[in-house]
């Protein structure tokens, strides 16, 4: 490589588009062809490695002057690092791939202390940001707002009247939106037949997957202090702000990152949300519950 053909096909179309590259051979291109070959045939032959090309063009003592500890390639350090088990438990640069990794191996106290992000509610939706592409408060706050009425007109049961009371009570009227917003996803749970308990409790949660829970008040409307709790161990505490839609975008957000499969009891509601709410899921495969609850919704907001 190059054959002949290559070389007269490249140099009898370069003379006829330039006519002064022209000699006074029969091809006319006779000395171009002797220039060429002497390019590719013969200097570039023993041009063997990178050494050897210093070594032929290279000047003596050029180029900067590296520490002897600086001399290793970065690439192969990141290699290794990257090839190793243990982690500073505050480095929190990590690649993704690595955290993912990382997380799938060890216990949740594990993750908790190799990676602290994981305890602050904005890190962590970052995080699931970066793994899965999916902004968690911008999709929970679009799809909730729109489904908040009808999940109210189709709620029904103690729940529903001491949620409304709390609200119509609320002295803020200004934040009665919200306020709307958080009694709809408590409601969810009811509307499948599934466990409240599961999903926001006042006490100690029965099941080690993530669950929301509130102190102090006997209505999660009201509390001040709202935490999530995963494994018998309780994140996300004394976070200013937290409220019932923060701590299930944090809910899901430990759900995805830590690979946690839901619970059966509470399944439905969650795969509601996962998929009507968060924009997860990707699957084609919905349970039958589910789709029923969403063509409920849609036919009220169709009609109205």
């Amino acid at each position: 490589y190059p054959d002949h053909i290559m070389y007269s096909t490249v140099l009898s179309t370069l003379c006829c588009k330039y006519r002064f590259l022209r000699d006074d051979s029969q091809t006319g291109y006779t000395t171009l062809l002797e220039i060429l070959r002497n390019k590719f045939k013969k200097e570039r032959k023993p041009l063997i490695s990178v050494e050897d090309m210093k070594k032929k063009f290279g000047a003596v003592d050029r180029g900067r002057k590296h520490a002897p500890e600086q001399q290793q390639p970065l690439m192969k350090k990141r290699r290794e690092s990257m090839q190793s088990e243990e982690f500073p438990g505050e480095d929190e640069h990590r690649t993704v791939h690595t955290r993912e990794r990382m997380m799938e191996k060890k216990s949740t106290e594990e993750v908790l202390g190799l990676f602290p992000f994981i305890k602050h509610p904005k890190l962590l939706l970052h995080e699931v940001e970066l793994r899965f592409g999916v902004n968690l408060e911008r999709n929970l706050m679009s799809g909730l707002s729109r489904m908040v009425d009808p999940i109210f007109r189709l709620s029904s049961g103690p729940l529903l009247t001491t949620v409304m009371s709390y609200i119509e009570d609320a002295s803020d009227k200004t934040q009665e939106n919200g306020l709307r917003m958080n009694a709809a996803l408590l409601l969810l749970p009811a509307f499948f037949r599934e466990r409240e308990n599961l999903f926001v409790v006042d006490q100690v949660p029965p099941s080690p997957t993530p669950t929301i829970v509130f102190k102090g008040t006997t209505s999660p409307l009201a509390a001040d202090d709202i935490s999530v709790c995963v494994d018998a161990i309780e994140i996300l505490s004394d976070y200013p702000g937290m409220d019932i839609t923060l701590a299930v975008e944090c809910i899901f957000s430990l759900y995805f990152s830590l690979g946690i499969e839901y619970p059966k009891a509470l399944k439905n509601c969650l795969t509601f949300m996962e998929r009507y709410f968060m924009k997860l899921s990707t699957s084609d495969k919905v349970p039958l519950p589910v789709l029923k609850m969403y063509s409920q919704i849609t036919a009220l907001l169709l009609g109205e």
